[in-house]
């Protein structure tokens, strides 16, 4: 009949913050976005490093003491017995914030259908008692009252026949094997489950029997009553005291009072007790996976919503011991989890409308039996601020476009500001504003002001220099014939720091067919290459339209890196070190000297010798003295420059050694000056990318501090970029199939990095390994 679920397991500000949790000794670092939703309701994103793993956690927390935010059970309209994800329960009840709740009991044969594991009120209306198979615990709260409770609960539920015969009444409101009685309220759905193989039902009306059924298909609920069920081989006590016209009754008892409460809903295990966190629960849902809780404060009034992403790459999940300490640490007095796993879902009301804050483990919304959301009772209301938004970096000589957006009193966006409304002013820096367009001109600085009627809010726009290096987002697109694709560049300086360049300020041709209008291409019935130049600089992109085939691209053309020239040893504490990719294991004659003229090569050009990728150690040690790779971590220092080795082959750092990120931290702040080189086996860094993010952040932050930064990494070309003030370095080496023909893997086209070291002076060159006669 059924199957039981187990209990088992905008303004954006981009942060780096101490972690948030106590045994997150890997790193102290963690990403974090920042928006209000309204006021009083306040989301989080957190990624951050565990000893888990990687974790992307979602948090929303409400003062649900202020007079225009209340809690609320949220469930499925249909009725209790229906399942509806999240989202739609947010859309439903027009809520500012909610996240799945209860665990649930699934009809086995009937999608969409299902039942709560434990209590659940809503409106002061009992919706559902808590199953007696399981110590559900329940977060409440009292009629009239702001505050939260949690506590458990137990029922105490008579049925008394005419005869003076009594019984236990088993549930309200589930799905169930009806071993003893239940009960199905309007709340439940339109119908009962329906009498059969050995169920009997009575319909229940005003007090009254008004039907016994038999053999019969699904009852109708009366709105006035209710319908009582169980299979008379297991309990025969309503088919035995019972017949049509006689009156039933029915007392209702618990502890505490369900009579005095307003809304209640039931979780699993408590998470925090009396500002504990607790780590023995009365369910136990082990292992890492994704998790749902809810916590309140020592007054009950403020509530913390939290969503902890899993069961994907770069997020592991928590146990629910580490879960237990999270929600200690965001001062939580009393935490209950709620159903996890592919239920877990955290919904907002942005700005852009009702948002699924979280992934969702299963990529797909599950339905759920109910959830718990913050609403405000205040309807949208007039503007009462502005605020202003535009890209926060622009290039000299090029524009950026500025947004005006009112707000109303609780901080809620209610309207775009059209332009013609708005006067612009420059307070600090050059440039010019023409309609809501800001010409930059020079570099630094902006500060503009923004002003309608009474309202006024003011933005910083940082002017970057002369285009270095310009590249489109996507390089390559596929469309469909007359599909069209917005394009989008973005450009670097001279030290990597980037900007958004609008494709209308550059020069835009098409090589194939298409048409370009302004910044958006139109595809016709085949492919084309895209080039965007501005100045020296231009990116590539190539569209593949159907089963057209497929261009290649050009590599970009960008101005020489400054630190990209020969130069020679200068003093006695000078020197040179070469970097190569992938000496692996030779397999044939042919790769035995490749390997060896390789060799040769950087040992005539270098003191020191790093060899990156797929290497054999051993045999790169044989052939080379003073050779190292990044096949273990390590930190030394080398005539007053830093060098750092990190094993990043299986995906990232943390997911090829767990030990190596604490090392990292700590080596990196001992570099206070001077030149810092760090080796890596796959010069993409992580696939989590959160990992990616803050060691580029790590590195910037070193640069910042007048540390010349170069990174080396394996890759399939040779080739290097600058970013946010760091030259990453991608080093190729020897191709799998190596030969002595012209083509991509020829011997003759095989190169090698020498980097000289002259005190802080740092440059680069490529050598070939062997030179064509």
């Amino acid at each position: 009949m059924f199957i039981k679920k187990k209990l088992s397991a905008i303004f954006i500000v981009m942060v780096l913050l101490f972690s948030i949790t106590a045994e997150a000794g890997a790193i102290s670092r963690s990403l974090q976005e920042e928006k209000t939703i309204m006021e009083g309701v306040d989301y989080k994103r957190i990624q951050t490093l565990t000893d888990s793993g990687w974790q992307d956690i979602h948090i929303i927390t409400a003062d649900i003491s202020k007079p225009h935010l209340a809690f609320e059970v949220l469930s499925d309209p249909r009725g209790a017995s229906y399942l509806l994800n999240t989202l739609e329960m947010a859309k439903n009840a027009d809520a500012v914030a909610a996240i799945n709740a209860d665990f649930f009991a699934a009809k086995r044969g009937q999608a969409g259908r299902g039942s709560a594991v434990g209590m659940e009120m809503i409106n002061s209306e009992l919706i559902s008692t808590p199953s007696v198979d399981e110590d559900m615990n329940v977060l409440y709260q009292l009629k009239g009252g702001e505050e939260l409770f949690l506590n458990s609960f137990e029922f105490d539920i008579t049925i008394t026949a005419p005869n003076g015969e009594t019984e236990k009444l088993r549930h309200i409101n589930k799905y169930d094997d009806l071993v003893g009685i239940c009960m199905y309220t309007p709340e439940w759905g339109e119908y009962s489950l329906g009498s059969g193989n050995g169920i009997v039902e009575l319909v229940v009306e005003d007090g009254k029997v008004t039907e016994k059924l038999w053999e019969h298909e699904p009852a109708k609920i009366p709105e006035n009553g209710y319908v009582l069920a169980s299979n008379v081989t297991k309990n025969d006590f309503i088919d035995v005291n019972f017949n049509w016209g006689d009156e039933v009754k029915i007392d209702i008892k618990s502890t505490p009072d369900f009579e005095q409460i307003e809304n209640a809903v039931s979780g699993g295990g408590v998470l925090v007790s009396e500002g504990e966190a607790q780590t023995v629960f009365s369910h136990n849902i082990a292992g890492l996976n994704p998790r749902s809780a809810i916590g309140i404060d020592k007054s009950g009034k403020i509530v913390t919503l939290v969503a902890v992403d899993g069961r994907r790459t770069g997020a592991a999940g928590m146990t629910q011991t580490e879960l237990a300490k999270f929600m200690q640490s965001l001062g939580c007095y009393y935490a209950l989890n709620f159903d996890g796993g592919g239920s877990t879902l955290l919904t907002a009301k942005t700005d852009s409308g009702h948002e699924v804050m979280n992934k969702p483990s299963d990529n797909y919304k599950r339905p759920v039996i109910n959830s718990v959301g913050i609403i405000t009772s205040v309807p949208l209301g007039n503007t009462n601020s502005i605020k202003l938004d535009a890209e926060d970096k622009v290039f000299s000589g090029h524009s950026v476009e500025i947004k005006a957006f009112g707000y109303d009193e609780y901080l809620r966006m209610t309207e775009e500001i059209e332009p013609d409304k708005m006067t612009y002013e420059i307070k600090e820096g050059s440039g010019t504003i023409e309609g809501n367009t800001f010409y930059a001109d020079g570099s630094g600085e902006v500060v503009i002001s923004g002003r309608c009627g009474q309202w006024e809010n003011t933005i910083k726009i940082n002017v970057l220099e002369n285009i270095h290096r310009l590249k489109f987002n996507k390089r390559d697109i596929t469309l469909s014939p007359g599909e069209k694709f917005v394009l989008e560049l973005t450009g670097y300086d001279e030290n990597g720091y980037s900007a958004k360049v609008r494709p209308q300020e550059v020069e835009i041709s098409v090589s194939g067919e298409g048409n370009i209008d302004g910044n958006v291409f139109t595809a016709k019935n085949s492919g084309a290459l895209i080039k965007a130049t501005c100045d020296k600089v231009s990116a590539f992109a190539s569209v593949c339209v159907g089963d057209s085939e497929i261009l290649n691209i050009p590599d970009d053309i960008k101005l020489q890196d400054k630190s990209n020239i020969a130069s020679e040893k200068n003093s006695d504490d000078s020197f040179s070190f070469t970097v190569f990719g992938n000496i692996a294991k030779p397999k044939t004659l042919f790769d035995v000297y490749a390997v060896n003229r390789a060799a040769y090569a950087m040992k005539s050009s270098g003191d020191m010798h790093s060899v990156l990728g797929n290497v054999d150690t051993e045999l790169m040690k044989s052939l080379m003295e003073n050779s190292f790779s990044s096949k273990e971590y390590s930190f030394f220092s080398h005539k007053k420059s830093a060098f750092l080795t990190v094993k990043n082959s299986s995906g990232g750092i943390y997911a090829s050694d767990k030990s190596q990120w604490e090392s990292i931290e700590n080596d990196i702040e001992r570099v206070i000056s001077g030149n810092f080189f760090v080796f890596l086996d796959d010069i993409s860094l992580s696939t989590v990318s959160a990992e990616k993010k803050i060691l580029m952040e790590i590195l910037s932050d070193a640069s910042k501090r007048g540390i010349n930064v170069y990174v080396f990494g394996a890759g399939e070309n040779n080739g290097s970029f600058i970013e946010d003030g760091v030259r990453y370095i991608e080093v190729a080496g020897l191709p799998s199939d190596i030969g002595i023909d012209d083509g991509d893997s020829s011997i003759f086209d095989v190169e090698y990095f020498v980097v000289t070291v002259n005190a802080n002076e740092v440059t680069y060159v490529t050598e070939k390994i062997i030179q064509r006669k």
